[in-house]
């Protein structure tokens, strides 16, 4: 279905592209060209999508989203987790399924993954800035996703056809709002809220660390977007790693 520009009703810059190397890259490039803050990228096709530990991405023309921002703000390092908790936002006015966020940024629509997130910084100082990728298969058939497509769709999950205009609005609205509150109160105002949507904590689940896997049961999310893991011999912050979870795999 082709994608209607017109019926977003945004006032931010937003820019429509059939195949695209990589949303991403035509943010990267717009912003370094001086891009405002907010201005997206959409495209039907990517032909060098890219997600997180240099994984790719899926996009399905005329029924995904894939969508990039650039994103002109101070101390946005909790970015990644500040997307997923919009992204979950959205999904929950979107539709009545069970969303939630698998530490640090997977959103999960009724168990699986429904949306990648990644983030890139490019510049320094006060000339830097974050790009912000969003992709999302929204309408895209079961018998459409090839046979290693790991995770789900809204069409797959509802059986119906959702509207990507209101998808795309709607999340460029809960992307604005996670970023004003951050630069208005910090990162410490949607630590309450992030928690509350975050599936891995009370989970139990094994860390593989530098020094050997370790095993203890999440207690919370630190200020700093770490998880709290406690273990026999105490509390350990995990920043990154693989996490092996009951029933899966989970790579942060």
């Amino acid at each position: 279905m082709t994608f209607d520009v017109d019926q977003l009703g945004i006032s931010t810059p937003f820019y429509y592209e059939h195949t695209v190397t990589s949303t991403n890259d035509l943010a990267i490039e717009a912003g370094k060209n001086g891009a405002p803050h907010l201005t997206a990228f959409f495209a039907e096709e990517q032909s060098k999508a890219r997600a997180r530990r240099g994984r790719s991405w899926f996009t399905f023309p005329n029924t995904s989203m894939a969508l990039s921002f650039v994103i002109r703000a101070q101390d946005m390092d909790m970015l990644p987790l500040m997307a997923s908790l919009a992204v979950c936002r959205m999904l929950k006015k979107v539709c009545t399924g069970d969303v939630r966020i698998k530490w640090p940024n997977d959103v999960r629509l009724n168990g699986k993954k429904i949306s990648g997130i990644l983030v890139e910084h490019v510049g320094n100082g006060k000339n830097g800035f974050y790009v912000l990728g969003i992709g999302m298969n929204i309408n895209t058939p079961a018998d459409g996703l090839p046979e290693d497509f790991v995770g789900t769709t809204l069409q797959q999950e509802f059986n119906q056809e959702f509207s990507r205009e209101e998808v795309v609005a709607q999340l460029i609205k809960d992307i604005a709002n996670v970023i004003d509150t951050v630069k208005q109160y910090g990162w410490k105002a949607l630590t309450g809220p992030y928690a509350e949507n975050c599936e891995t904590i009370g989970t139990l689940i094994t860390w593989q660390s530098k020094d050997g896997p370790i095993s203890g049961v999440v207690q919370g999310i630190h200020a700093d977007g770490s998880l709290m893991l406690k273990t026999e011999t105490g509390l350990h912050k995990i920043y990154s790693g693989e996490i092996v979870e009951q029933g899966g795999v989970h790579e942060a």
